[in-house]
């Protein structure tokens, strides 16, 4: 039997009627949204599979790592060392780890239990150099070497050769001065390259340095290239502290110099070297922070509150998810953020028996000395041994080179005191209070500092991150003072209203920053790319309570919660494509507590 005719019309009109529907839903939707433009803005979903997958991309660099990554465990069934002493277990997204001993011990216990994450995350730095700058990690190991060796002391040299020795044991090929650079990484990139980079690109161009990174098991030898140091000073500047008042790098320049460089030959410029000019290194993807401390009167229970998230390039915070219990047999018990190999905290938090400790680095710092000692060090030996403001303070002052100069806040857990020390290189202040609270956000107050030391980080401006950060970490606060508890400072570190647009949505200059969905049509910051994978890495909160259980709250990825789909935001942003094999997923995770399993 034949269908009937209007049958007939209606299957065929049925593709024209589904295809009209499609429009009008897809109409609805978009009118909904705003515009296609705003859809593609948006943060990316969470999906089910992005933190599996997230597993399966650890080894970028290279697709044929064989690795030596082995089941970690959780909290009840760690990985113990050898010894069974120390212990390692992951959890949504964190690696908890305890060490304890003497230091070749403690080394030891630390260098096997991390031993995958260390090499990883050692390829993944020396790749990345190579990629981005063309930079040698031979070149950094020598000068590593050069300015550092000798001011290394006993404890952390040998617990950085037992980290050596017990990586080396599960299969890592890393050596003491490929510790020691991965410790001063940050310092060598944006304090110290920028003084000699001139000179370090015309001795690239020459063929002194190879910017192609060596194979793993490449054997090394001796017979590294010459580095161009500058002359000796005279004896005179041999008196640190005359040194420090008179002689300090200042962005490119020597004050005063004691060699002034002769004036170049006449030649033509594709002739000469020295016209071979790249961008500051120290620019684009430096360190941001915001941070907040409270005690007394502005909180709820009276006790110390500290607040800290760090704004990062995305492809350098991957491996910054170690939060380190450290028991030595000399000092005092601490815990910090740090990654792979580690002494010292990557995300500038830690938590002893006596003080909580974060700091903010201070936006567009230009001054920088050789003589003293790195920040790393300092740092390590303030938190392991100081238990007063004043000696942390004393300790971070001794041998100060402005490397990492920061905005330190530290509270006092037996007084209840807290303090600022806006610490440069030449210049510094202090501030204390038993009730109040300070901020930090990357600028700096002290004017000393601002006006002989940094370039542009100016308060006022609220086109810039620091500024715009500064006002609403102030508007946030002033609510809060009086009640100021855990779960409030979780709130001001995730909160992403910009206040010079008067806008809700989180963008480059938020408290919870977020460069990857800013498309920059109001920055100002030369640095500022559209939609730059940057922003906020992670978010901890420190308290008295807390420190009682040696325990620090943390949340890994951004302090929001919000989502990084590593694919998703390069098919939208293929200018960034060449960063592929260093931008990893970063799932939405938990707020969680972190202590000692014992506790």
């Amino acid at each position: 039997m034949r269908p009937h005719k209007p049958f007939i019309k209606i299957c065929a009109m049925l593709p024209l009627v589904l295809a009209l529907t499609l429009v009008l839903a897809l109409t609805l939707v978009l009118q909904g949204c705003g515009s296609l433009a705003r859809i593609l803005d948006q943060p990316d979903p969470p999906r089910e599979n992005l933190a599996n997958r997230e597993l399966t991309q650890i080894p970028r660099v290279e697709d044929d790592y064989e690795g030596i990554r082995v089941f970690h465990g959780n909290r009840e069934a760690p990985q113990l060392s050898p010894d069974k002493r120390a212990y390692f277990y992951e959890e949504h997204g964190w690696i908890y780890m305890h060490v304890q001993g003497t230091p070749s011990q403690r080394g030891f216990q630390h260098g096997w239990l991390l031993a995958d994450y260390i090499q990883l995350s050692y390829r993944h730095n020396v790749h990345m150099l190579s990629d981005m700058y063309a930079l040698d990690w031979e070149f950094l190991r020598t000068n590593a070497e050069r300015l550092w060796a000798d001011k290394v002391n006993e404890e952390v040299q040998a617990e950085l050769e037992g980290i050596v020795k017990g990586a080396k044991e599960r299969g890592a090929t890393i050596d003491y001065l490929d510790l020691l650079v991965l410790n001063g990484l940050e310092e060598l990139l944006y304090c110290w390259f920028p003084t000699v980079q001139d000179e370090y690109y015309r001795d690239l161009a020459l063929g002194l340095w190879s910017k192609e990174p060596l194979a793993d098991d490449a054997e090394r030898t001796d017979d590294a290239p010459p580095v161009n140091n500058e002359p000796s000073p005279p004896d005179y500047y041999l008196d640190y502290d005359y040194y420090l008042g008179y002689d300090y790098y200042l962005g490119y320049d020597y004050y005063p110099s004691y060699d002034e460089p002769q004036a170049n030959n006449e030649s033509s410029a594709q002739d000469s070297p020295d016209t071979l000019k790249i961008p500051p290194i120290n620019g684009m993807f430096t360190k941001q922070a915001v941070a907040i401390i409270a005690a007394g009167a502005a909180t709820e229970e009276g006790d110390i509150i500290l607040a800290h998230n760090t704004i990062a390039f995305y492809g350098d915070a991957s491996f910054a998810n170690v939060i380190m219990s450290v028991e030595p047999e000399e000092g005092q018990h601490f815990t910090m953020q740090a990654a792979p190999g580690g002494i010292a905290s990557f995300g500038e938090v830690y938590s002893s028996e006596s003080l909580l400790v974060a700091n903010t680095r201070i936006n567009s710092f230009a001054a920088y000395s050789e003589m003293g000692t790195p920040e790393f060090l300092r740092i390590r030996q303030a938190v392991q041994y100081a238990q007063t403001l004043d000696e942390f303070t004393e300790i971070m002052l001794s041998q100060n080179n402005g490397g990492l100069a920061s905005n330190w806040l530290v509270g006092e857990l037996k007084t209840g005191e807290i303090m600022e020390l806006e610490l440069g290189l030449t210049f510094q202040s202090v501030a204390k209070v038993t009730n109040g609270c300070f901020v930090s956000f990357g600028g700096v107050e002290d004017t000393g500092i601002l006006n002989h030391e940094t370039n542009n980080s100016l308060l006022s401006d609220t086109r810039l991150g620091t500024g715009a950060r500064h006002v609403r970490l102030l508007d946030l606060v002033k609510p809060y003072y009086g009640n100021l508890t855990v779960k409030s400072a979780q709130t001001i570190i995730s909160d992403h209203f910009d206040v010079y647009v008067r806008s809700g949505s989180a963008s480059s200059r938020s408290v919870c920053a977020h460069h990857e969905t800013d498309d920059a049509r109001y920055s100002v910051e030369q640095t500022t790319l559209p939609n730059l994978p940057y922003g906020t890495v992670d978010a901890k909160i420190l308290s008295s309570g807390l420190a009682e259980q040696q325990a620090i709250m943390a949340r890994w990825g951004s302090a929001c919660g919000r989502t990084f789909d590593s694919e998703g935001f390069l098919s939208r942003n293929a200018q960034y494509l060449s960063l592929a094999p260093y931008l990893y997923d970063r799932p939405s995770q938990f707020w969680n507590e972190f202590c000692p399993l014992d506790r």
